[in-house]
C-alpha cells in the first residue's frame, strides 16, 4: 500500500524503485519511500489571492520521460516540479471551459441545490483529466479536459493552443486518455468517453500534424463499448490495443480493424494499459477484477493476415532464461497460508512457443460426416445411414493431435510435448527440461501437495530448436519449418557450476538409472501380482495338487525380500526403526539432491551413481532367479490344465486338450 484513498495510478520513479508518487481523490499527492515506509505530502495549493484549484478525483500525474525529477501534476492548471514535488511552479491558466456546473441540465433538467447526492463524491467538474508528454521533444505537452477541450504547449507550457473541436466527437465530450506517438513527435491519439451522456460510442482519434488535423482510428471496433485508453507498440507502430468497456483489443493495421483479444482475460472494463517495453509484457489494470498481465505479446507484432492460410505459422521464440522456481512460503502458491491470504499465478515457467495453427485437415471421419449431415439438413434432404465400414472407422478412429519436439544443437529430440490444435494464436512452454524417462502410465499425472511432476534433465544454456508435427490416423507429417531458438542462464545462484554442460550430462544418466530402476520396480510389482494369480490358480484346479502352494509360498517370501532390498524395510519403518537405504532411495536421493539446483555435482554424488549402479547389478541376477521359477511354475499350471492366471504368456489351446 503506497497511500490510501480509493486507488489511483501511481508512477515510479525509473531511476529508484524505491519512490513511488502515489495519490488520493482530489490530488492528494505524496512521495512515499518504500524503503522506509515514509510519506511526504507535496500536493501544490494555490498561492494567496488566487482561485481555487479544482482537482479531478484521478488527477493526471506524469514523471516526465526526460527528466526523472521533474513531475506533471494537473487540476483545472499544470503544476511542473523540478525536484520530486518539493515545490511546484503553474504553467498554464485555467485550460477548461470554466462553466458552472449546477446550471448544467443532468437528465435534462438542472436540479435543486438538495437534490440527493448530486454535490456529494463526485468529481468537480471542469479539470484536467488527461495529460502527456512527447518521448521524443522534451517540452511538448498535451492537456485535455472533462469538458472536451484539448491544448498543446511546444514550449513546456510559456504557451498553450487550443485545438479546434474534433469533427465526429460529440462536443464537451471527456476526453479519457491522450498520448504522443513513440515515433514522431507531431503524432497523437485522442481517447474520448462520452457515456455520462448516455453515448457509449468508440472514440479514437489520431492526428499525425499536432492537431490541425484528425482521424478517426476506432475502425471497427462494436458500436457499443466505450473507450478508456489506447497504447502504442515501442517497436511497430501500426500495432494499438484499445482498453474498452467490454474488454481489450488489438489492431495491426494502425487501426482499420480491431480484434478482441482474450487468451483468459474476461468481459471487463480495462480502464488503463501499460507496455513493460524489456519483457514485452502487456499490463491492463481493470474495473473491479484487478490487475492482467499478457506476458511476451511480441507474435502479435509479428503475426501477418498471410499467417491465417497457413497449416502452422511458428513465431521467432525469446531466449528462455533457466532458473530455478522458488516456494518462498515452503509450498507452491499460498502453500498453508489459507484463503484469506491473496497470491497470483507468476508466468509461466520456461520457454514460450507461440505458433498460429489453421490446418483444417487435422478432423475425424465422424466431424467430416457431421459437417455433410449438416449441410444436408439446411437443404431440406435427407441423411444416409453410414455403412458398417464407416461407423467402424469413426469408432476406431483416435482423435488427430499436434506433437512439438525439442531439439538440441546435435539435433538430437530430447522433449516431445503435445500441442493443441485449436484454431488460432496457441502457446505452449517447454521447461528447459529432458524427457523424465518414468515408466509409462495410462493416467495423466498431478503433482501432490508435497510432489511435484516427474522432469528429466536441465538442459544446459546453447541453441536449441522446435519442429511441429501432425498425428493423425498414423501417419506423422512434419508441419511449419524448424525454429531455432536460445536459453540462457539466469546465473542467480551463488553456487552454480561453472560447467553447466558437464551439469546436464550427470543428470542425463542420473535420468537413465532412474529409468532401469523405476522398470526394474515395476516389474517387481508385476511379479507379486503373478505369484498372487498363481495361488488363486492352484485353489481352483483340480488337477494341480495343494502341495505345490509350498513353492508359491517360498516364491513370496523371496519376493518379500527382494523387496526389502528394492524398496526398503516397511516392518521396521513402519514403527520407526532405522533401514539402511533400499535401492530406491539411494537412487532417488541421488536425483533429489542434484534436480533443484544448479550447483556442479559433487564428489559423493558421483560416488553415490556407481554404488547405485553395482548393487543394481547383483539385484537383476536375483530378480531373474525368482522370475525363472516363477515361468516355470506358470508352465506347470498350464500343463494341468488349471485356470489362467495373470500375468503368464501361455494361452491355453483347447483343441490340445
Amino acid at each position: 500500500i503506497t497511500n490510501g484513498g480509493d486507488g489511483f495510478e501511481s508512477q515510479i520513479d525509473p531511476t529508484d524503485p524505491n519512490i513511488v508518487y502515489a495519490q488520493a481523490q482530489y490530488g492528494w499527492l505524496v512521495r512515499f519511500d518504500k524503503k522506509s515506509g515514509e510519506r511526504v505530502g507535496i500536493k501544490p495549493i494555490a498561492d494567496v489571492g488566487e482561485d481555487a484549484l479544482r482537482w479531478n478525483w484521478d488527477a493526471p500525474l506524469l514523471i516526465s520521460p526526460h527528466n526523472p525529477k521533474r513531475l506533471y501534476f494537473c487540476a483545472n492548471k499544470v503544476f511542473r516540479s523540478e525536484n520530486m514535488g518539493d515545490d511546484w511552479t503553474v504553467i498554464s491558466d485555467d485550460l477548461s471551459r470554466q462553466l458552472d456546473r449546477n446550471t448544467l441540465s443532468v437528465m435534462d433538467r438542472v436540479w435543486s441545490a438538495d437534490a440527493v447526492m448530486k454535490n456529494k463524491s463526485t468529481s468537480i467538474f471542469g479539470n484536467i483529466v488527461a495529460f502527456d508528454e512527447s518521448p521524443l521533444k522534451e517540452d511538448l505537452l498535451v492537456a485535455g479536459t472533462d469538458d472536451g477541450l484539448i491544448h498543446v504547449s511546444s514550449n513546456g507550457g510559456e504557451s498553450w493552443e487550443k485545438l479546434a473541436p474534433i469533427q465526429g466527437v460529440p462536443e464537451m465530450t471527456y476526453v479519457n486518455a491522450i498520448s504522443f506517438s513513440k515515433y514522431d513527435n507531431q503524432t497523437m491519439y485522442a481517447v474520448f468517453n462520452n457515456h455520462k451522456n448516455g453515448d457509449f460510442k468508440p472514440y479514437i482519434y489520431k492526428t499525425t500534424d499536432l492537431g490541425k488535423t484528425w482521424t478517426a482510428v476506432h475502425g471497427n471496433l462494436p458500436e457499443r463499448g466505450t473507450v478508456y485508453d489506447i497504447a502504442e507498440d515501442h517497436i511497430n507502430k501500426n500495432l494499438l490495443f484499445a482498453g474498452t468497456e467490454f474488454g481489450l483489443f488489438v489492431t495491426i493495421d494502425g487501426g482499420k480493424n480491431w480484434q478482441s483479444l482474450k487468451s483468459g482475460l474476461p468481459t471487463i472494463a480495462v480502464k488503463d494499459i501499460e507496455i513493460q517495453e524489456r519483457e514485452n509484457d502487456l499490463v491492463l489494470a481493470t474495473f473491479g477484477r484487478g490487475f492482467y498481465v499478457l506476458d511476451d505479446y511480441s507474435p502479435i507484432r509479428n503475426f501477418n493476415m498471410e499467417d491465417k492460410e497457413k497449416p502452422l505459422q511458428m513465431y521467432p521464440v525469446k531466449d528462455g532464461l533457466v532458473y530455478m522456481q522458488r516456494n518462498p512460503l515452503g509450498l507452491r502458491g499460498k502453500s498453508s497460508q489459507g484463503s484469506m491470504f491473496y497470491t497470483a499465478d507468476n508466468p509461466k515457467y520456461g520457454v514460450a512457443l507461440t505458433y498460429w495453427f489453421g490446418d483444417t485437415t487435422m478432423t475425424t471421419a465422424k466431424s467430416e460426416r457431421h459437417k455433410k449431415e449438416a449441410k444436408l439438413v439446411k437443404d431440406g434432404q435427407s441423411i444416409p445411414y453410414p455403412t458398417i465400414d464407416q461407423l467402424h472407422q469413426e469408432d476406431w478412429e483416435k482423435s488427430p493431435y499436434l506433437m512439438a519436439s525439442i531439439k538440441n544443437a546435435k539435433g538430437e529430440v530430447i522433449r516431445r510435448m503435445k500441442a493443441t490444435t485449436k484454431k488460432g494464436m496457441n502457446r505452449i512452454y517447454w521447461d528447459f527440461r529432458h524427457e523424465s524417462m518414468m515408466p509409462t502410465s495410462l493416467k495423466n499425472r498431478s503433482a501432490g501437495r508435497y510432489s511435484s511432476l516427474p522432469s528429466g534433465a536441465l538442459a544446459s544454456p546453447g541453441t536449441y530448436s522446435v519442429v511441429f508435427h501432425k498425428i493423425q490416423s498414423g501417419n506423422v507429417t512434419q508441419i511449419g519449418e524448424e525454429t531455432i531458438f536460445k536459453i540462457k542462464s539466469l546465473n542467480n545462484a551463488t553456487l552454480t557450476a561453472k560447467d553447466k554442460l558437464a551439469l546436464e550430462e550427470f543428470e542425463v544418466k542420473l535420468t537413465k538409472m532412474r529409468r532401469a530402476g523405476r522398470a526394474i520396480g515395476s516389474v517387481l510389482s508385476d511379479f507379486d501380482k503373478r505369484i498372487q494369480h498363481l495361488e488363486k490358480g492352484i485353489l481352483h484346479s483340480t488337477t494341480t495338487s495343494l502341495n505345490v502352494l509350498e513353492e508359491v509360498e517360498e516364491l513370496r517370501i523371496q519376493h518379500k525380500q527382494l523387496g526389502i532390498e528394492m524398496f526398503g524395510d516397511n516392518s521396521l519403518s513402519s514403527r520407526e526403526f532405522e533401514t539402511v537405504p533400499s535401492l530406491t532411495e539411494r537412487m532417488e536421493k541421488s536425483i533429489w539432491n542434484m534436480w533443484y539446483a544448479t550447483a556442479a555435482p559433487s564428489k559423493s554424488a558421483y560416488q553415490r551413481y556407481e554404488i547405485a549402479g553395482d548393487l543394481f547389478t547383483a539385484f537383476l541376477s536375483n530378480l531373474a532367479t525368482l522370475e525363472g521359477r516363477i515361468i516355470k511354475l506358470e508352465e506347470r499350471l498350464s500343463k494341468d490344465g488349471a485356470p489362467y492366471t495373470n500375468g503368464s504368456s501361455l494361452i491355453p489351446d483347447w483343441k490340445k486338450e
